[in-house]
């Protein structure tokens, strides 16, 4: 398990703005895959790759939707204003 980061304030306010914004690039990269998978009736290639991408960005999630001081995740809520586990602000 990994130790808690001691980061001043700022850094964290910055690194969680950072992996919010992955957050939400990788989450329209699924939601793209599922439109994608809706219209590949032709072509079950691009459903297959679609389908791949989806299940490589798991990992990506749970690696990336955690607090930057103390490493916990963060669930499924987009919008943190505080850490569920330490507290520590996230958003002003």
């Amino acid at each position: 398990m990994n130790t808690p980061n001691p980061l001043p304030e700022q850094s964290i306010l910055v690194e969680y703005q950072k992996r919010q914004r992955r957050h939400w690039a990788i989450c329209a990269s699924v939601y793209f895959c599922v439109l994608i998978c809706g219209k590949a009736e032709e072509s079950p290639v691009e459903a297959v790759a679609a389908g791949v991408w989806m299940l490589a960005c798991i990992p990506f999630i749970l690696v990336n939707w955690r607090c930057p001081k103390c490493d916990a995740y963060l669930g499924r809520c987009f919008h943190r204003r505080f850490c569920p586990k330490c507290g520590v602000q996230l958003e002003v």
